[in-house]
């Protein structure tokens, strides 16, 4: 009996877990990798039409891929993976090389498909690209982090560190928390004062 009452639950969670390719091509990061020129998936208008607003009627590629990062990022914390995949996806087409695309299709392929190793890809495409925010580097850093992947962190880690112009405690917490698991105390201590003496005076209260 509880050999089959295990079965049926490895089946069920097994079921539970979809793969990117389980979903429309405008849903699939980099739409599947079909060639964007073979008429296959077509540009979004109502979605195009909202990055267009938050850019003031800016017309540019650049800065309307950009729109479409954040909204693609509102709508994934909202939980709206579906919709968060539609701006990444439209964003990405407008500007291959915005990394903040295949941050996004990380995060996605992470908490809708629980397909780690294809997330981990996006992740290292993102902080290879120039035009991508420190928050790739920390979300990538967390992810590696949670698979106890300590040494691999650090310069993820640290990259994200050297590029942000504020947060940089956000990072020396991450990092002392690596620091802690490898046993090196000396430089995990020294990280949490430099990061806890970056801090306002309210949050400075609040950790110690």
């Amino acid at each position: 009996m509880r050999r089959a009452l295990a079965i049926c639950i490895a089946a069920l969670l097994l079921a539970g877990a979809a793969s990117a390719e389980d979903y429309p091509l405008d849903e699939q990061p980099m739409y599947g990798g079909v060639d964007l020129k073979s008429g296959q998936v077509q540009p979004d208008k109502e979605i195009l039409t909202a990055c267009m607003k938050l850019t003031g009627g800016k017309m540019f590629s650049a800065t309307v891929s950009d729109a479409c990062m954040s909204l693609g990022f509102k709508a994934f914390f909202k939980g709206d993976y579906r919709r968060a995949m539609l701006f990444f996806n439209n964003g990405w087409a407008l500007r291959q090389d915005n990394g903040s695309a295949h941050h996004g299709f990380a995060l996605v392929l992470i908490e809708r498909d629980k397909n780690d190793a294809e997330a981990e890809k996006m992740f290292q495409k993102a902080i290879a690209s120039s035009i991508v925010t420190p928050g790739a580097n920390m979300d990538y850093g967390r992810f590696l982090i949670l698979h106890e992947r300590y040494a691999d962190a650090i310069p993820v880690l640290e990259a994200g560190m050297a590029k942000a112009e504020y947060g940089k405690e956000d990072f020396q917490f991450a990092l002392f928390a690596v620091y802690e698991q490898l046993l090196q105390y000396p430089k995990a201590c020294a990280l949490a004062r430099e990061a806890i003496g970056q801090l306002k005076d309210d949050r400075r209260q609040t950790v110690q």
